[in-house]
């Protein structure tokens, strides 16, 4: 839903192009004609590998690549589908290959090539900005290719047309082949030209302080603690800039909780009554890092297959939200795709699952209370079978007999909501920087919508940022490549949690009354009135309910979301906060008001 909004927000008078977002979903994908539709079951007699639909597309950046197959494989690991492409339309040039002049040649599941310009060279998924999706196992599979990408000093995409041929190989040595499109020749595409819709929105900062911002980091083996003055510098950019709430790492082997949180201090200082909380458990590689207290954390254990890549972590978010939150940190095995390997990450996604589960219904040795938020992030390494994600998303577990019942993982009986941010300033979502994989999406967060409800996220990378932008926030280019994982960002706006009672009544004014009793221990009531607006009366106004410490800090939002005209009642639970004075500020459309309460213990 959310990217049919982002594509209805961004149409405009002027008819422009629909952009394609690399995000694991084909829906943008419905305008672009079908370069070729391949008959089911004209592969080789006895072969399994049988390709499907072909699209094609592009913009000014990039070319765009849609492949379907009968057979799911994990796209950049254990095939032999290879690509070629005749970059310059001429078939005297380059590698012969069935008529057609190929200038690239790429084995996706290799993860490498040849390049024929010129003398033959071996190429990389870098050497042609190569970025596909999904990582894990399917049939239909989204990628692109960039269109200035140069080998050796010399342009690849010489010409405004190009030719396209795919063979489905038996093995690497590229001769025997299960099936191929065009049968003959190649495919020919022409570039477009005109107007994109333009690039998702996102704000680097919160847009709002009374959201809460969760981050997942892998920190590439204890990178964090590393000393090195520029690695330091780089990571003080990123943590500056990014301002977190709530960290979920992974990748500390080393390193304690205590010396990660020690870092983040330096690179985001405590105000005063501000502390890192921090909890990381013995011979497990993950870490949380947080603003709000941990009282409780507890290691998720798989078995036959013991490995420990999970922990749930019990948080208090009180005063700011009067609620607790449920967090797991996971990072899930790496990162080879045979049977063995994908066994295990099963096992891992199974008890993940089978842990919250246990935590909803009192089965396990953690009891939550009901309609707490629900965040599960971190590297999930989804490389292999595509039944690990489904697992995460909708409660599904497969090893039953171990882990226990499939379940609903939100509060109101859904799946869990999967938070697919792009990278900033792109339409495309990926997590890691190029190495032996090319960029994917691996880090992930996922969480109960029901009760949460995602504002803002995106993946930073400060390779895509301009140079503007990166003078504004202090950045340099190359800040993100401390780490091979990019970090991901989420705001959340926890107001679905608020217990906030609407009366019969109708008012005919804006009103916040004088919160009883006061003064208060340690909980107090406040009521207000959102009039009827006249023929506006069904459009709910923004309402936000606010309480502030007598310096004019934000201690808790209490209320974040539209309301309709009515009365209504809440209550403010203090909490651990001292004695004094306080100060709760309600501000509907052009409306505020503040007034004061105190607290005496």
């Amino acid at each position: 839903m959310r990217r049919i909004l982002l594509i209805l927000l961004f149409t405009s008078l002027i008819a422009a192009q629909d952009r394609i977002f690399i995000d694991e979903n084909f829906d943008d994908w419905s305008d672009v004609t079908t370069m070729h539709e391949d008959p089911i079951g004209d592969n080789t007699p006895g072969a399994e590998f049988d390709f499907g639909n072909l699209y094609i597309t592009n913009d000014d950046e990039y070319i765009y690549f849609r492949i379907q197959t009968t057979e799911k494989i994990v796209l950049v690991n254990g095939n032999y589908m290879t690509l070629y492409i005749d970059s310059d339309n001429n078939p005297s040039t380059g590698k012969s290959i069935d008529g057609i002049g190929v200038e690239i040649e790429f084995t996706f599941g290799t993860r490498r090539g040849k390049s024929y310009i010129g003398t033959s060279s071996t190429i990389y998924q870098e050497n042609i900005g190569f970025i596909g999706s999904p990582t894990f196992s399917a049939n239909d599979f989204e990628f692109v290719l960039r269109r200035d990408a140069q080998i050796s000093g010399t342009q690849v995409f010489q010409s405004n047309t190009i030719k396209v041929k795919l063979f489905g190989y038996v093995s690497s040595s590229l001769v025997d082949y299960e099936d191929m499109i065009p049968n003959e020749g190649g495919f020919e595409y022409t570039f477009q030209s005109g107007e994109v819709d333009p690039v998702p929105t996102y704000s680097i900062n919160k847009t709002d302080p009374g959201y809460l911002r969760i981050m997942a980091y892998n920190i590439e083996r204890d990178k964090i603690t590393d000393d090195t003055p520029e690695v330091q510098q780089n990571f003080s950019n990123v943590f500056s800039t990014l301002q977190p709430d709530i960290i979920g790492f992974s990748e500390v082997y080393s390193s304690s909780a205590q010396a990660v949180a020690d870092r983040v201090e330096n690179y985001l200082p405590s105000l005063e009554g501000q502390t890192w909380y921090n909890k990381k458990l013995t011979g497990y590689d993950v870490v949380l890092v947080s603003r709000f207290i941990i009282r409780d954390s507890f290691p998720i254990e798989t078995t036959p297959y013991a490995h420990n890549s999970s922990t749930a972590f019990l948080l208090d978010l009180r005063p700011k939200y009067d609620s607790d939150m449920l967090v797991v940190v996971a990072h899930p095995k790496c990162c080879l795709t045979d049977g063995s390997e994908d066994t295990k990450r099963q096992n891992q996604f199974d008890a993940i699952m089978g842990f919250i589960r246990d935590a909803m219904n009192d089965g396990g040795v953690l009891t939550i209370q009901p309609n707490i938020p629900i965040v599960v992030m971190g590297d999930m390494n989804l490389v292999g079978d595509s039944r690990q994600y489904n697992t995460l998303i909708t409660g599904d577990i497969f090893y039953n007999n171990t882990y226990g019942d499939d379940f609903a993982p939100d509060w109101d009986g859904s799946n869990f909501d999967d938070s697919i941010p792009f990278v900033n300033k792109t339409a495309m979502t990926y997590t890691t920087n190029t190495g032996s994989y090319p960029p994917g999406r691996l880090d992930y967060i996922v969480y109960s919508g029901s009760v949460m409800e995602e504002v803002n996220s995106y993946i930073f990378n400060t390779k895509t940022l301009s140079l503007d932008e990166l003078n504004q926030f202090g950045l340099s280019e190359n800040d993100t490549e401390v780490s091979d994982h990019l970090p991901v960002v989420a705001d959340f706006d926890l107001s679905p949690i608020t217990d906030v009672k609407k009366k019969d009544e109708i008012p005919n004014k804006f009103g916040l009354m004088q919160n009883y009793p006061n003064p208060f221990n340690p909980t107090t009531t406040i009521n207000f009135t959102i009039p009827n607006v006249g023929d506006e009366y069904f459009r709910p106004l923004q309402t936000q309910l606010t309480v502030y410490d007598i310096l004019g800090r934000e201690i808790k939002t209490l209320i974040n979301k539209p309301l309709q005209a009515g009365s209504y009642e809440i209550q403010f639970e203090a909490g651990n906060l001292p004695s004094g004075i306080y100060y709760y500020r309600l501000a509907v459309g052009e409306f505020s008001l503040t007034k004061k309460m105190v607290l005496l213990r």
